[in-house]
């Protein structure tokens, strides 16, 4: 036996065992769907966390290979006792009511728990790398730790990923993997597609909280966003409670986005709710949105924003002079 095939074994053994050390899922049929759940997905580069999938039920689907869209802030999404406010996006069901209507494509929707050091998991390490000695040091004090959203992410496409792909009929390409997140969870989704192109076609970033970038944000893009080629970002916020603090900051970042090459309505979208506040009861009245972008009806080309419907307090971006 030659040193090639040992070493090929040996990689396959590798990953058998790390496969094995990956609960069989508990499942559970909703209204709207079946909810598989892994407690505690193994890692090697994040603490283990809960997993949820969520399938779409027997009367709309046949079992073809469906788009997925992974989610921050997993136990936000599915159920209110779940959600840390008491209230959960109902993502399932905007989803559903959306596909009835042929407003967009169903999609397996992947769940992802945050743990205790969520703020350091959903710090881009890039964007950490922009903030000074200080602010360094002020963030680990905070938060209890260095950025680690590199980490987050090589655990999102090295072992989430791959595991997802294998255990359920997906299209697993770039332009049917998709991100979604709000606040910081919107600042790694956006991480996400910008260190991961190959991988993540498309962000949807709600409120997204750009006052933890500590001033730092626009130095982050016009050194780490490449070209859009391809990719869509949905960007929006509120103007009550901490989204007001967002609007002229989400505007100076449209204005980065513009001198990288991305065209306002062709590769980014942007969004104002007038009224709307930083939370799940406001984030689950405005799903429709993203939803639209992200998973556009598969029998149709890549071109969310054909005849797109404008939602009510909705205020569309205005065009750059």
């Amino acid at each position: 036996m030659n040193w090639i095939l040992i070493l090929a074994l040996c990689l396959c053994s590798s990953v058998t065992a790390r496969q094995r050390q990956i609960p069989d899922p508990t499942r559970r049929i909703t209204d709207t769907g079946t909810l598989e759940r892994v407690e505690a997905f193994p890692s090697h580069h994040v603490q283990a966390r809960a997993i949820e999938v969520w399938l779409p039920p027997d009367s709309l689907w046949d079992g073809h290979p469906l788009p997925v869209l992974y989610m921050h802030d997993g136990q936000n999404l599915f159920e209110d006792s779940l959600s840390f406010s008491g209230v959960d996006w109902n993502v399932d069901s905007v989803l559903v009511a959306l596909s009835r209507q042929g407003f967009c494509s169903l999609a397996l929707l992947v769940g992802i728990a945050n743990t205790p050091l969520r703020r350091p998991e959903y710090m881009p390490d890039a964007l950490y790398a922009q903030f000074t000695r200080a602010e360094r040091r002020q963030f680990r004090q905070q938060f209890g730790d260095k950025a680690r959203g590199d980490d987050y992410l090589r655990f999102l496409v090295e072992e989430l990923k791959p595991w997802i792909d294998a255990s359920y009929p997906t299209l697993p390409d770039r332009d049917h993997t998709v991100l979604m997140g709000s606040s910081r969870g919107a600042l790694i989704s956006l991480a996400a597609m910008i260190q991961y192109p190959q991988v993540f076609g498309a962000a949807a970033c709600l409120s997204t909280h750009w006052p933890g970038a500590m001033a730092h944000e626009e130095d982050w893009l016009r050194q780490c966003l490449p070209e859009p080629d391809g990719h869509l970002l949905y960007v929006d916020h509120g103007d009550r409670t901490l989204d007001a603090d967002y609007p002229p900051l989400q505007r100076a970042v449209n204005q980065v986005l513009r001198e990288k090459g991305w065209l306002s309505g062709r590769d980014f979208l942007y969004r104002s709710f007038p009224g709307h506040e930083h939370s799940e009861a406001a984030w689950r009245l405005r799903l429709d949105e993203p939803l639209m972008m992200l998973l556009p009806p598969l029998a149709l080309t890549r071109d969310p924003w054909r005849d797109e419907p404008t939602r009510p307090g909705a205020t569309p971006e205005c065009p750059a002079p």
